[in-house]
């Protein structure tokens, strides 16, 4: 049972820093969905569209992250007083909902920037619940205890119930985007407005940090049905020893209860027509020396101390002669 428990938790904590690494790049690049436009298939009367800023963005190879949208091809600049640019061709993604008084939104537009909160706040705590995950692992390496294992578990079952949460999010963001938003809020304008020959001429698809994302909720189920194994393996472990203890406890306990008892209390029978001499005995884990009654006369009893039950006795009989008993 302990080889099993050592197995579960290597492969435990070979995996902790793997899906760590995997949730943190999720999170931070910038490839969950990637646009392709085939411009070749456009019509010049399409083409004269990208003239207009809105428009300008979606004629174009882009892909999209978690917090900004990329413009990789050469034949897109932007101003450099353009609201939100970073690194020269890439746009943050904003979360905040535009004021009432200066745009009109739909509830579909309010429900996609709601999910783009979700999406960020649900990967960002299955980051941080998975490092905890990650530190409480290494305290079952270092103690095998089954309450760090447990707890690992907890952690990673959290880990992949908000990565999964997220996920959904994000297809929710997505739906949103492609088949019911119709606004257009500054210079965004989504699928439903686009030209016909655009949205024909441009393919979607998921990037790595999409995929990422998934792998590591699948991961991190994986991680989490380790340590719970591990904890099992870890409790029997502890159960099998404690049993051991006991069961070596009542041995001794049997061995001691059925030594030949004697009393506790000395008691002394003496034939009082008979000289009798004190015999000191020492007890060989040291002490004071007990008191015996000489028996080297057949039929004068020894004087036991049943303190020093089981213990092998050094009998002193140079004291013979310290002081005579007289009954009278």
């Amino acid at each position: 049972m302990a080889r099993t428990a050592t197995i579960h938790i290597t492969f435990a904590a070979i995996m902790g820093p793997i899906v760590l690494i995997m949730l943190a790049l999720s999170l931070a690049t910038d490839k969950w969905l990637e646009f392709k436009v085939r411009r070749n298939v456009l019509s010049n009367e399409t083409l004269k569209l990208e003239s207009q800023l809105k428009y300008k963005k979606v004629f174009h190879d882009r892909y999209r992250g978690v917090f900004r949208e990329c413009f990789p091809g050469p034949n897109i600049q932007f101003p450099e007083d353009t609201e939100g640019l970073t690194d020269e061709y890439c746009l943050e993604i904003s979360f905040s909902v535009p004021e009432i008084q200066q745009e009109s939104y739909s509830l579909e537009y309010n429900q996609r920037i709601h999910l783009m909160r979700t999406h960020l706040a649900f990967l960002a705590i299955g980051l941080v619940t998975y490092l905890a995950a990650f530190i409480s692992g290494i305290a079952v390496c270092c103690s095998r205890a089954s309450k760090w294992a447990l707890l690992s578990t907890v952690f990673t079952y959290t880990t992949a119930f908000c990565v999964s949460l997220a996920m959904a999010s994000f297809h929710g963001v997505e739906y949103l985007e492609r088949n019911k938003i119709k606004d257009t809020i500054g210079n965004i304008i989504f699928r439903k407005e686009w030209p016909r020959e655009l949205i024909i001429a441009t393919s979607r698809s998921y990037g790595y940090s999409y995929a990422l994302g998934w792998v590591s909720m699948i991961l991190s189920c994986i991680t989490g049905t380790f340590y719970a194994f591990a904890a099992w393996y870890l409790k029997g472990e502890r159960y099998d020893e404690k049993l051991t203890y006991d069961t070596k406890s009542r041995a001794s306990d049997f061995a001691y209860t059925n030594y030949p008892m004697v009393s506790t209390i000395p008691e002394v029978v003496y034939n009082p027509y008979e000289e009798t001499r004190p015999v000191y005995a020492y007890s060989a884990k040291g002490g004071p020396p007990t008191m015996l009654i000489d028996s080297s006369i057949r039929g004068r009893p020894m004087l036991i101390d049943g303190s020093s039950r089981g213990q092998p006795m050094m009998i002193d009989r140079s004291a013979r002669d310290m002081w005579q008993w007289n009954p009278n």
